[in-house]
């Protein structure tokens, strides 16, 4: 009686050390799964915000060149007012992207953006300065200069600043991709390691079973 308790108790055991073992293997890699794929939305949704804030800056760059020439064109003050309405826009669309910005490349462009945008309407107050005063030869001057030259410049920081999401998203999508190759590289170790645990627990509930059982018949013997 006193054997077979012992033995019943060393299976219960050894069985339960293995089922542990397995399901904490399981539990760990559930876990990684799960925060890879948290991981890989946050850094899909981020990648998708600042390419959509790029090709906002973009957009807004060509409405602003666009209401520039029609001033140049007709002198009408509405097209002032349409670019005051397009500078709030461009300004709220930079800040968007500065702040879902995620690299130091993409700093440094959106850095230089807004200078070189500051710079542009610094260039069309003094347009419209020295059209007040009458200068209409200089004030056609500084707005070509900032039509073509300044938003010329801005616009290959902007696609620049595209680029460099294009860039960081190819690298995310690889990130990802060696991410799910860890995951499944780990399930086939998991299922060869349940198989190998298996066979352990089987070997030990034998051994167990059968060394009493050999020394019980060699005291018989």
């Amino acid at each position: 009686m006193v054997i077979k308790f012992h033995i019943r108790y060393q299976i219960i055991v050894w069985s339960l050390v293995i089922i542990a073992l397995i399901m904490a293997g399981g539990f760990l890699i559930i876990s990684f799964t799960y925060q890879v794929q948290d991981t890989s939305n946050t850094i899909i949704e981020e990648n998708i915000s600042n390419i959509r804030a790029a090709k906002e800056l973009e957009i807004t760059l060509h409405g602003i060149r666009a209401i520039s020439l029609n001033y140049i064109i007709d002198k009408d003050t509405t097209w002032v007012e349409s670019l005051r309405e397009k500078e709030t826009e461009f300004n709220r669309v930079l800040e968007n992207a500065k702040e879902s910005a995620n690299t130091e490349e993409e700093n440094m462009l959106i850095r230089q953006i807004a200078a070189l945008f500051a710079n542009y309407m610094q260039n069309l107050n003094g347009a419209l300065s020295s059209e007040k005063q009458g200068d209409t030869l200089i004030a056609n001057a500084l707005l070509v200069h900032g039509s073509r030259d300044l938003i010329n410049t801005i616009e290959d920081k902007c696609s620049a600043l595209v680029l460099s999401n294009q860039n960081a998203q190819s690298d995310y999508e690889r990130r990802i991709r060696r991410n799910n190759d860890i995951i499944r590289i780990a399930m086939y170790w998991f299922g060869l390691g349940g198989l190998a645990l298996g066979l352990i627990l089987g070997w030990l509930v034998a051994r167990i079973l059968l060394n009493p059982i050999y020394k019980l018949v060699l005291k018989v013997r």
